[in-house]
């Protein structure tokens, strides 16, 4: 009886200790919701307004989420989703979770492609946009099912759809890949019922596909000159895309064409195609084009393919072309191709006061992203003869690119900065240290905090002092 009583006892005890715990987890739950609450009472607010406020209101809220990027409040969002009459508001919640890749209106999302007929058009064009997005994001086999889903949709609203929910709807298709709709792509483009409007989309996305069934029909459109420049220059671009060699013959002969834009995406693809030496010596006369777009684009392409062949010209074009965006991209291009010829080049660029600032600017960012230990020289030197001219401008601008670069080995570079006479400069050479957290400049940082005579460089330091610390 006695040892009855005390296997009793020792239940009881165990009793009470779990009742005990309980009880202390139910007050630290309380403990954290009351907690919660004090600390948002904001996101409370914006609950109640996304659940019963007006148009205007929840609009706004809407765009506050988006700006704090707060994703509390995504089952809230989804309702009013859901619930809304108020068009704008669909769109603006439906634009949200395609920017933030967010799954959960893809059910919404699906229903609205089902009955797409009776809703209104916006709604419909934001909802592609949406599911393509989040389709093309996932591409996991699970989803199998949405995109056939989604492919039937899409095929429905090419269709029967208007013209802008049919494109729409064609460059989704081709931008989620679905190569097996080519033959029906093409059937289509030459269905003589189909609005001539969809027909680049059709084109743009048969590339996007990747379709190589659609190659020959591309290289007919490329070489009839009675079409459309627009179907010719897309088809380009498409055969560019494809990466088929069938097309290069096409594409050469394009570069006699008497309109520039050809010239121009002939130029692209064939640097996508190929890099043999008649493509090269293609692209190097294309540098010599009288339409400047011609120009451009021919640099971009031998930038692709490294062409050190180009080496010359592209110095050439670098000092001499009439158009600065020609000027910079023949830089940018020698900066790809490389070697220490094109670094001697860049160096003398740099260093010649003749040349205009935002060239000798380019050709310094391109010395510091290759090797910035090995140009610090050349800095020093340039730094060295502008300040005997006070070349205020460039002295600011090197200042800025230096400050721009992730490493240790700026701190001797900064510290001139620091020393200039320009707010400016020692603005930037604050940044700098903060950037690559040279501790090693405290002290420096710290006088500059106390006695600058300038109020911004005075605050920029004191910033820079706390992330010191």
């Amino acid at each position: 009886m006695w040892i009855t009583g005390v296997k009793m006892l020792k239940k009881l005890k165990i009793i009470y200790i779990l009742l005990f715990l309980v009880s202390l987890l139910n007050l630290s739950a309380e403990g954290r919701d009351t907690k919660k609450e004090k600390l948002t009472p904001v996101l409370k607010d914006w609950k109640d307004t996304l659940l019963y406020g007006i148009g205007s209101e929840v609009m706004d809220v809407i765009k506050r989420i988006r700006e704090s990027k707060e994703r509390s409040l995504d089952k809230e969002l989804l309702t009013v989703l859901k619930e809304s009459k108020n068009i704008e508001v669909s769109k603006l919640i439906l634009n949200y979770f395609e920017v933030e890749k967010n799954y959960s209106a893809l059910d919404y999302a699906t229903k609205v492609l089902d009955k797409y007929d009776d809703k209104p058009e916006e709604l419909v064009i934001s909802t592609l946009s949406y599911i393509g997005l989040i389709a093309k994001s996932r591409g996991k086999e699970s989803d199998t099912k949405l995109r056939e889903k989604l492919k039937k949709d899409l095929i429905n609203i090419i269709d029967n759809g208007s013209t802008g929910l049919a494109a729409l709807a064609i460059k989704t298709l081709g931008s989620l890949k679905y190569s097996d709709q080519a033959e029906y792509l093409l059937k289509k483009y030459n269905d003589s019922e189909t609005d001539e409007k969809l027909k680049p989309e059709i084109i743009l996305a048969l590339g996007n596909m990747k379709s190589e069934k659609a190659v020959d029909e591309l290289i007919k459109i490329v070489k009839d000159k009675d079409n459309d420049k627009i179907l010719r220059m897309y088809a380009s671009n498409a055969l560019g895309m494809i990466g088929d060699k069938r097309a290069i013959p096409v594409l050469q002969q394009s570069f006699d064409d008497k309109n520039a834009l050809i010239r121009v995406y002939a130029a692209s693809a064939l640097s996508q195609l190929e890099q043999s030496k008649d493509t090269i010596d293609l692209l190097i006369q294309g540098l010599k084009d009288s339409n400047w777009r011609v120009r451009l684009e021919c640099a971009k392409a031998l930038g692709k393919i490294s062409a050190k062949a180009a080496v010359n010209i592209l110095e050439y074009k670098v000092k001499h072309d009439p158009v600065k965006k020609v000027q910079i991209e023949a830089l940018r291009t020698l900066g790809k191709i490389g070697g220490k010829e094109v670094t001697d080049f860049l160096k003398r660029i740099f260093k010649n006061k003749n040349q205009a600032v935002f060239i000798r600017e380019e050709a310094l960012s391109l010395l510091t992203d290759k090797d910035f230990v090995n140009s610090k020289k050349v800095i020093k030197e340039v730094l060295e003869n502008s300040s005997k001219i006070y070349d205020k401008i460039f002295i600011q601008r090197i200042a800025r690119i230096v400050s721009l670069k992730e490493t240790k080995d700026s701190g001797d570079l900064l510290q001139y900065f620091i020393r200039s006479n320009d707010p400016i400069a020692r603005i930037y050479a604050l940044r700098g240290i903060a950037k690559n957290n040279l501790k090693k400049l405290y002290s420096t940082v710290q006088d500059l905090s106390e006695n600058d005579p300038v109020k911004a460089v005075k605050k920029e330091a004191l910033s820079v002092l706390k992330k010191l610390k």
